[in-house]
């Protein structure tokens, strides 16, 4: 590649960055709007709260959820993520992929815990659905954690057949760094889920999935952050 290329793909990495910056800030606004619409679901369950303190939640939350999604929308892959993508090689492009994957799954599985707080609840202070939608809701809750780990583990349908792009001795550092820390996480928070427990059962069972959701959001984001540092040189 000349040098004149190179300086091009370095001026397109800087406009992707920002704009891939905006975009996950969005992402974040928007699943921010989901969990507050999944909280005031839930207080309407177990709190009781009135309808007008409901309604503000409700509000609140397809306000933050919508504006999230406009901010996605606006600043969605466009001319210059093309460029750069047919200017770099293909290891670069599978692993900027992974990385998009990693992040998106570490924050839109708290959608899921999100909406299934309501139905959690319901389970939990004995009133399950008799169609079972509740037990889907918090199976599905249950189930998001692993798709952040399976993405960073390289068990996903990108992984296995890309190996020999996406597998070196950089990527299995930062899994193992990525992965122990989401472990550390794990072991604290169920450490203080199982004294909650021996208090209040049922307020541990409705922060169970909050707390799988945590550590498996700290093991992507880390990774994405380790894969970032070494991408600029810096091998964080």
């Amino acid at each position: 590649m000349s040098e004149a290329a190179m300086d091009e793909v370095e001026v397109l990495l800087r406009r992707e960055r920002r704009r891939q910056g905006r975009e996950r800030f969005g992402l974040v606004v928007m699943v921010a709007g989901i969990l507050v619409g999944g909280l005031t679901l839930t207080l309407a369950d177990v709190v009781a709260i009135s309808e007008g303190q409901a309604g503000l939640g409700f509000m609140a939350a397809v306000a933050a959820g919508g504006l999230g999604a406009l901010m996605i929308m606006v600043w969605r892959r466009g001319r210059t993520a093309r460029r750069l993508e047919s200017m770099i090689g293909r290891r670069d492009r599978l692993q900027r992929v992974r990385n998009d994957r990693v992040y998106a799954t570490s924050l839109t599985g708290w959608g899921m815990v999100a909406v299934s707080l309501s139905a959690l609840s319901r389970i939990v202070y004995g009133q399950v659905q008799a169609d079972g939608g509740d037990v889907g809701f918090v199976a599905g809750a249950a189930l998001a954690p692993w798709l952040v780990v399976m993405a960073v583990a390289g068990w996903e349908g990108l992984a296995r057949p890309n190996r020999r792009w996406l597998e070196d001795e950089v990527t299995r550092d930062m899994r193992q760094r990525a992965l122990s820390l989401g472990f550390i996480v794990l072991m604290a928070a169920m450490s203080g889920l199982f004294i909650l427990g021996l208090w209040h059962r049922d307020w541990a069972a409705m922060a169970f999935p909050a707390v799988l959701m945590s550590a498996a959001s700290v093991a992507g984001l880390r990774f994405v952050w380790l894969d970032q540092q070494a991408e600029g040189g810096d091998g964080g």
